[in-house]
């Protein structure tokens, strides 16, 4: 008779039951959904540091090649298309700025410089900067 239960015995531990099995299932389904959002997440991720490179590349073009000549006299707005990116500079005196202060007999003066920038897809960008324009003599 001990025979008979230990055989028994033997054959229910020897294979997987069907809930186990459903369990493994949806442990690997969790995974591979795990898995499927972080590539996913990734990508997309990828895809936003291309176009902020894109339009950081086209805001450091335009600095240095729309920009006004420092001893011509200046247009207080420049704006256009390029690279297939729109864009507007707009130059002001510093002057209004609060706390500065500049000597009476300089030849430069600050210009405040803001670059605003849209590329294709929509994104945009504002810089800003100060450049120093000569003061044309009188």
């Amino acid at each position: 008779m001990r025979r008979i239960y230990q055989r028994t015995t033997l054959r229910r531990g020897a294979g997987f039951i069907l809930v186990e099995q459903l369990v493994a299932i949806t442990v690997i389904a969790v995974t591979l959904a795990a898995i499927g959002a972080l590539v996913s997440t990734t990508t997309r991720g990828a895809s936003q540091i291309e176009r902020r490179v894109a339009l950081l590349q086209a805001s450091n073009n335009l600095l240095s090649t729309m920009m006004p000549p420092r001893d011509g006299s200046v247009a207080p707005n420049l704006g256009g298309e390029s690279w297939g990116h729109r864009w507007r500079m707009i130059l002001s005196p510093a002057q209004a700025d609060p706390g500065l202060v500049l000597r009476q007999n300089s030849r430069w003066v600050p210009l405040r410089v803001e670059l605003l920038v849209q590329a294709p897809s929509g994104p945009a960008l504002r810089l800003q900067t100060m450049r120093l324009q000569r003061i044309r003599s009188q």
